[in-house]
């Protein structure tokens, strides 16, 4: 920041112009950004500004950037080692998790073997095929192989023959009607 001043100045003096110290020091001091409001107000009402020079003024300004930015590097290495601690506790929540994680994946095994009873109940008899097992037949093809034991037609089981569905329907009936009366 000094170093703009000074070119600023310097050009001045180059076409002529007679800037006083005192007018220096305070364009030096009023320039500076927000964030140096409390320096500029202490140096304003401990010193006198008309005695003070230029380059004592940018050394206790230099002086003071130079304890601010060493500040600033003892909180960010404080906040790491305050970041360290939290993943530490962080890491021993985690493991508290682990537990409710187990009880998760029982869920879902017992889930899973839920489904496959379903499954399985669902496509009772039947032989289960792969896909690289069977040979280039359609699906058609092997149904029409088929044949029912029941009523010696193609395209179906025992379990799934019309004929015997009617039959045993046909029974069910007879025995609701037997127990009614």
């Amino acid at each position: 920041m000094f170093d703009r001043f000074s070119v600023i100045v310097n050009g001045l003096k180059g076409f002529g112009e007679i800037i006083p110290e005192d007018k220096l020091v305070r364009k030096l001091l009023y320039s500076l950004p927000e964030s140096w409001d409390s320096n500029r107000t202490a140096i304003i009402e401990a010193r006198d500004l008309k005695t003070l020079k230029l380059d004592a003024l940018v050394g206790s300004l230099l002086t003071h950037e130079i304890m601010r930015k060493g500040r600033e590097q003892e909180k960010k290495i404080m906040e790491k080692k305050e970041i360290e601690k939290k993943k530490v506790g962080i890491a021993l929540k985690a493991s508290q998790q682990e537990s409710d994680s187990s009880e998760d994946e029982d869920e879902e095994m017992a889930m899973l073997a839920k489904r496959f009873t379903r499954f399985m109940k669902s496509n009772r008899g039947r032989k289960f095929i792969r896909k690289g097992d069977f040979k280039s037949k359609s699906k058609e093809e092997e149904i029409d192989q088929i044949t029912c034991y029941e009523c010696k037609k193609p395209g179906h089981i025992r379990s799934e023959c019309p004929e015997l569905k009617k039959k045993s329907f046909g029974r069910k009936n007879k025995l609701k009607a037997q127990i009614a009366t």
